[in-house]
């Protein structure tokens, strides 16, 4: 899994050696964090595989999005970022509450402390 957890304020210039986890919403916040962790044994594949479906998540494209995290989970089932978000993206849209606009944003909001 992930072992350590870095802001973009720690991280003003990523590189090779850090993986962009995606925007993060924490309850109490309104602004989303950009975290990041720490490249270790993680494949170049899944690394790039990650970064584009994180980028169409980004981008709004959440059914193209959800598509490429269910293969990676699939692919690499131990690579806890990529089961999270599979799981968070597989989850219908159920009414059009917060969480769902922060989704809808390319936001990933965080409901628990």
């Amino acid at each position: 899994g992930t072992q350590v957890l870095l802001s973009e304020d720690c991280v003003p210039n990523p590189d090779e050696k850090t993986r962009n986890l995606g925007r993060f919403r924490f309850v109490g916040k309104d602004k989303p964090l950009r975290l990041y962790t720490t490249v270790s044994t993680e494949p170049p594949q899944l690394l790039q595989q990650f970064a584009h479906a994180l980028a169409e998540f980004e981008r709004g494209n959440r059914a193209s999005a959800a598509q490429l995290f269910r293969d990676l989970s699939s692919r690499y089932p131990t690579d806890a970022p990529s089961q999270f978000l599979a799981m968070l993206l597989e989850k219908p849209a159920r009414r059009q509450d917060e969480n769902q606009q922060w989704l809808d944003a390319g936001v990933i909001p965080l409901s628990q402390k």
